[in-house]
């Protein structure tokens, strides 16, 4: 680069190393057509590289380099639909599975030791001999992609420098260590055996690695991700459970609770100190008890109190006419609505790994395990002169960039703020009102 600092088709190099782009046969048209190996929230258009390529190319290699990327940005955009569909994990275990001559490796049957000590510890494991398995005759990459992005810890098993160095071993490891630069709550822990420091990768040296050759290593291993991600507090629970706490009113609730003591009405009493969590919609109330049921009161013939099947929730909201309810499995269920009052608000039932809800109007908004976020909805009026619904479906493509999201609201009509974990705001709006730039005040 030094010496051919003007050649685009370098820095095109750079982007297809970026995104793992390898060209392949269709055995329909003979065509190359890229599959990525290294998918990425951010998009090629955006990237730094792309820039230099369009300003140095000429114009006929110009238009060329802008329909490639063209293709690689629906990939990449068509993985990131694809694992956001998926559940999110705690921990990836990352190992090599065959040899040279297509046999097991002793690393994977440590890996599958492993990944059955921490499955029976109730852990959610991404371990790809069996993840996987129902995966034959599709591309991997969206699932690993998820399982990347979403676990907390990363397994790097080895026995063997050439195994922790193979193409796919260190296209996860390396992918992770990236991850970890962004995010501090994600760990890597280099887990060896019958190997010195030195056949190890050089990028683990700063790592703390665990020996698996010692005794008592399965031990030591599990009481070490314990420390990290204690099972009782898995990371998609510990969400929720903070959405739920911090989102009841929780003063308003005792005090009714301590009046009907004074009042000797003990059967109320009972009720209100099952509350933990309440929410009013346009013509409703909804409280989530602590049984993971919910009550509501209001406007029975709308469908919004339609909840008495509700089970195992752990956090609700209520928009114009429906209610949401946030279930434990990351999963989120809502109530009917008539055809004159649907604008998608309830299309919800393809989300999974939610850990926080919230709803405005006409609109519902889901935040990720992985900090993105999912939205559904739009605005809806009636038109008095056209004695009709007037009805605009909610923009998705505003907000399917946002990344490392800690906490989402929606508000009037269809605008919507996320916090990112470093206290920055994104939002977007339907009339276009900015809080990009904020940075909120922290103690």
């Amino acid at each position: 680069m030094t010496e051919f600092p003007e050649e685009a088709e370098a820095y095109w190099g750079l982007i297809l190393c970026k995104y793992g782009i390898e060209y392949v046969d269709d055995p329909k048209t003979g065509r190359k057509i890229p599959t990525c190996h290294r998918s990425s929230f951010d998009s090629v258009m955006d990237d730094q590289n792309f820039d230099l390529v369009m300003e140095y190319s000429d114009p006929m290699s110009r238009a060329v380099y802008r329909e490639e990327s063209k293709a690689i940005e629906e990939l990449r955009i068509g993985i990131i639909e694809v694992s956001s569909k998926e559940e999110p994990y705690d921990i990836f275990i990352c190992y090599k599975e065959t040899d040279a001559m297509g046999e097991r490796t002793i690393d994977s049957v440590m890996a599958q030791d492993i990944y059955d000590m921490l499955t029976e510890n109730k852990y959610r494991v991404f371990f790809a001999c069996i993840s996987l398995e129902d995966k034959i005759g599709t591309a991997y990459e969206p699932y690993i992609f998820a399982a990347l992005n979403s676990a907390r810890i990363m397994l790097a098993v080895g026995t063997d420098y050439e195994y922790y160095n193979a193409v796919w071993v260190k296209n996860e490891w390396s992918r992770f260590l990236a991850m970890m630069s962004k995010d501090k709550k994600k760990v890597l822990i280099p887990c060896h055996k019958g190997i010195d420091a030195y056949d190890m990768p050089k990028e683990f040296k700063h790592l703390q690695a665990q020996d698996m050759g010692k005794v008592g290593a399965m031990q030591d291993l599990l009481r070490g991700i314990k420390k990290i991600l204690p099972k009782e507090t898995a990371p998609v629970v510990q969400q929720v459970t903070q959405v739920v706490q911090g989102g009841a009113n929780i003063n308003t609730l005792l005090h009714r609770a301590f009046m009907f003591l004074e009042d000797g009405d003990w059967q109320s009493t009972d009720e209100y100190c099952k509350i933990v969590s309440i929410a009013a919609g346009d013509s409703h109330v909804v409280g989530l008890k602590s049984d993971g049921t919910v009550v509501t009161t209001g406007n029975k013939d709308v469908g919004a109190c339609d909840v008495s099947d509700w089970k195992d929730i752990v956090a609700i909201d209520a928009g114009d006419n429906y209610t949401v309810g946030l279930k434990s499995d990351g999963t989120v269920v809502t109530t009917e609505l008539p055809e004159e009052r649907d604008v998608g608000q309830c299309d919800v039932s393809d989300w999974k790994g939610i850990v926080a809800i919230s709803v405005n109007d006409d609109v519902t908004i889901g935040l990720k395990a992985d900090g993105t976020v999912c939205v559904t909805g739009g605005i809806i009026n009636y038109d008095g002169n056209k004695k009709a619904w007037h009805k605009e479906i909610v923009n998705k493509k505003e907000i399917s960039d946002w990344n490392d999201i800690v906490s989402v609201k929606t508000y009037i009509g269809t605008s919507f703020v996320g916090v990112k974990s470093d206290g920055t705001v994104v939002s977007t709006s339907y009339n276009r009102e900015a809080y990009d730039g904020w940075k909120l005040k922290t103690k």
